[in-house]
């Protein structure tokens, strides 16, 4: 299946979104909490990690485009 990047960009969008309102509501220690799957990372670092590349990647298709 072949994606327009504009609907790469508005998935990222969309993904980028839903995890902003999924941690929305966690206190300064929900945020501290590690993350068994990523040693060394917390609940920030992740969600910092994912929502940076998300916007990296949208960014990269607007500028291609």
């Amino acid at each position: 299946m072949d994606l327009e990047a504009s609907d790469v960009s508005r998935l990222y969008r969309d993904s980028r979104e839903r995890l902003t309102a999924l941690v929305a509501g966690l206190d300064d220690a929900a945020l501290a909490t590690p993350v068994p799957a990523c040693p060394g990372w917390t609940v920030q670092d992740t969600v910092a990690h994912l929502a940076a590349r998300s916007e990296e990647h949208t960014s990269e298709l607007q500028s291609h485009h």
